[in-house]
């Protein structure tokens, strides 16, 4: 394709050069052919064509990397609020564990509270000193 609109590009140039030379002249040989004005006029005709869907190609492709610009830009935003996302969370991780262990300690100490108040040591045969009124009684628990 590209050997052939080479080729093409070389006839159509030689074909304006030898158009401009002798305009109006029927029958005029270029690269050793023969081109007649139909011919010349179509040829100018697929030029103006070509030169189009080049321009049209062009446009495209900077659109296209407008596009690709602009999705790397949002790719990159978006990749900053993941990050930023994940520093939260773990904030918050870090700020969910330490609640934990506060908790567990303060668990641990409850029930080690609750331990010492159920007192195993305390029998019903044990003796209780009572002091009721200033009076000093010594009795068996019930």
């Amino acid at each position: 394709v590209c050997a052939s609109s080479g080729r093409l590009a070389a006839v159509v140039a030689d074909a304006e050069a030898a158009d401009l030379a002798d305009e109006g002249s029927v029958g005029t040989s270029v690269a050793g052919m023969a081109i007649d004005a139909d011919e010349l006029a179509a040829l100018s005709v697929l030029r103006g064509s070509a030169d189009a869907l080049f321009t049209a190609i062009e446009t495209r492709l900077r659109e296209a990397t407008r596009k690709e610009q602009e999705a790397e830009a949002v790719l990159a935003k978006a990749q900053q609020a993941q990050e930023g996302w994940q520093r939260e969370q773990a904030a918050l991780r870090s700020a969910l564990s330490a609640e934990r262990a506060r908790l567990q300690a303060e668990r641990q100490e409850l029930e080690e509270e609750k331990a010492r108040m159920q007192a195993p040591s305390v029998r019903k045969s044990d003796v209780l000193s009572l002091n009721l009124g200033g009076e000093r009684i010594v009795q068996r628990r019930p």
